[in-house]
C-alpha cells in the first residue's frame, strides 16, 4: 500500500514539487512485513521507474511516462505541466464519449412473456438476459429493457402530442440510432409485418432537429420510437421550435 505526498514549490530553491512515496508496512509479524524495493519493483510493471526511488521528482515522472500515456505530447520543455494541462480535456472526452454512456434501464408492462420474447429477441434481435416466470431482461443496444408480466386487461393511459404535424403517442421509449441503423431496423420491421403508428420519415426537415423517425407498438401496446439525427451533433442542440 502506498501514500503519495506532494510538496509545494520551495521558496528558497524554486525547485518543482516532489512526490514522496511512503511505504506502509504490515507489522503484525516480521514475516508479514513487506516493502517495495528495487528488487521487486519489476512487479509494478510500467510503474517500476516511479517506485525505485523514495523521492521522485515530478519532472522525472512526466518524462518517464509522458511518451507512454500521452504519445501525442512529443518532446516538450515541461512535460509534467503538459500532462496536467491535458487532464481536463482527457476526462471530458472520456465522460462524453458515446461508448461510456451509462446503460439506461426501463421496465415495460407486457401481457404475454412469450410474445414479448418473439418481438424483442426475435424481431428486434435483442439479446436475452436474466428471466423468471413473470419477467425477462433484454439488451436493447446496450440498455436494459425489462418486460414485466401484467394482467392481460391492463392498459396504460395514453395521450398524443403534435410534433411537427406528427400525432406522437405519449408515453413512449426507444433508441437514437445512426441513419444506416435506422433504415436497417425499419426494413426488418416492415418485413416482420409490423404496422407503424407513424411511418418512417424525416421531420424537422432543414432545421437543427432534422431526424428520421418512426413509431410502433409492441405486442402489448407499448409505444416505441426509433429515430436518427441527420446530424448527430444536433441531438442536444438548444433552440425553440416554432409551431
Amino acid at each position: 500500500m502506498f501514500m503519495f505526498a506532494r510538496s509545494g514549490r520551495s521558496a528558497t530553491t524554486g525547485r518543482h514539487p516532489t512526490c514522496t512515496v511512503q511505504t506502509l508496512t504490515h507489522t503484525r509479524t516480521h514475516a508479514h512485513t513487506h516493502t517495495i524495493t528495487k528488487n521487486n519493483a519489476e512487479y509494478m510493471g510500467t510503474a517500476a521507474p516511479f517506485f525505485r526511488s523514495e523521492h521522485t521528482n515530478m519532472q522525472g515522472v512526466a518524462r518517464s511516462f509522458g511518451s507512454r500515456l500521452f504519445p501525442q505530447m512529443g518532446a516538450v520543455s515541461n512535460p509534467s505541466a503538459a500532462i496536467f494541462r491535458s487532464i481536463p480535456a482527457i476526462l471530458s472526452s472520456y465522460r462524453y464519449s458515446s461508448t461510456n454512456v451509462p446503460p439506461f434501464h426501463i421496465a415495460l408492462p407486457v401481457h404475454d412473456i412469450e410474445k414479448a420474447r418473439a418481438f424483442y429477441k426475435g424481431l428486434l434481435q435483442c439479446e436475452e438476459g436474466r428471466s423468471a416466470n413473470t419477467w425477462v431482461d433484454f439488451n436493447l443496444h446496450g440498455h436494459q429493457l425489462v418486460a414485466h408480466f401484467v394482467h392481460k386487461d391492463f392498459r396504460a393511459m395514453e395521450y398524443v402530442n403534435d410534433v411537427d404535424k406528427d400525432m406522437v403517442p405519449v408515453p413512449h421509449a426507444g433508441l437514437v440510432l445512426s441513419v444506416p441503423e435506422f433504415h436497417a431496423i425499419a426494413q426488418r420491421l416492415k418485413e416482420g409485418g409490423v404496422k407503424f403508428v407513424i411511418e418512417p420519415h424525416v421531420r424537422f426537415e432543414g432545421k437543427p432537429g432534422e431526424q428520421w423517425t418512426m413509431f410502433l407498438k409492441d405486442p402489448s401496446g407499448n409505444n416505441l420510437e426509433f429515430k436518427a439525427m441527420t446530424n448527430p451533433a444536433n441531438l442536444f442542440a438548444k433552440y425553440f421550435v416554432e409551431e
